[in-house]
């Protein structure tokens, strides 16, 4: 696996917003309103970090068994995984040497055994490459900021989404924007259940992102005919739809709300 600790591989934190003129047909991004810095992975085991699999979790019932309960938060998707599939889906081939050479793996090795590393490394860049299917998952971490409870509406309204959000990522300085077509959808997060609730409404306020969501993308196209330019820098645009979102802690640790969506839910019952 190749590093994405090198410093060829930059990544922000926080979601930006851009109007939504390309999001359904992928074909023009018109005006940029609001700037913020970018969202992404604090710490990528490997260019090659998948999301997992959706149907496994769906069928084991992890959605309405792990509400409430210690469990670790998945990792987001690496930057080089997210510029893979991007590459995948608009058709593109990568350089896949150029890769390898800004990894640590290839950096760190001595002479005698670059040549190596670079064959094994591409080796496996390219199959990754080819196992990549149309629609692949990529998990995003988004910290949000809750309003407090509805009783009346019985649940939370996450404040800081916006219908131009999208997610950037860096990797090996070409920027890639990340645009779930469905979003404004799960600005409202429903809770019925008290403990729930109660669990939740503590964390309300209690700074600039109130607790961590992690969204699992199913990455649908990619638009590799021409970027689209927002604060001074071009993003390749990528597009797809909500397939999962979790709540958890500001530490990652506790998950306080899952709802996998009914189409992805659908799918997998028909597998």
């Amino acid at each position: 696996m190749l590093s994405s600790k090198d410093s060829a591989c930059k990544h922000e934190r926080k979601p930006c917003h851009v109007t939504f003129a390309r999001l359904m047909i992928m074909a023009c991004l018109a005006t940029l309103f609001y700037t913020a810095p970018v969202l992404s992975a604090e710490k990528d085991e490997s260019v090659l970090t998948a999301a997992p699999n959706m149907g496994a979790l769906v069928a084991d019932g992890v959605a309405a068994s792990q509400v409430l309960q210690s469990v670790k938060a998945p990792a987001p998707t690496s930057p080089g995984y997210i510029a893979l599939v991007f590459n995948r889906l608009s058709g593109q081939k990568p350089a896949f040497s150029s890769w390898v050479m800004a990894s640590d793996d290839y950096r760190n090795a001595v002479a005698f055994d670059r040549d190596l590393v670079m064959r094994e490394k591409t080796a496996e860049l390219e199959k990754s490459y080819q196992l990549i299917m149309s629609e692949t998952q990529l998990i995003i971490r988004h910290p949000v900021r809750l309003l407090p409870y509805s009783r009346v509406k019985r649940g939370f309204f996450v404040e800081n989404f916006r219908p131009d959000t999208f997610y950037a990522i860096n990797f090996l300085d070409r920027n890639y924007a990340i645009v779930p077509q469905d979003l404004m959808n799960y600005q409202w997060l429903g809770v019925e259940d008290p403990a729930q609730m109660d669990a939740m409404q503590k964390y309300v306020g209690k700074g600039e992102s109130d607790l961590l969501m992690f969204m699992y993308i199913t990455a649908t196209s990619a638009d590799a005919k021409e970027p689209f330019t927002h604060a001074d820098k071009k993003y390749w645009l990528m597009s797809g739809k909500i397939a999962r979102i979790q709540i958890f802690d500001t530490r990652g640790e506790y998950l306080l709300w899952d709802n996998v969506s009914r189409e992805e839910t659908e799918k997998v019952q028909q597998e």
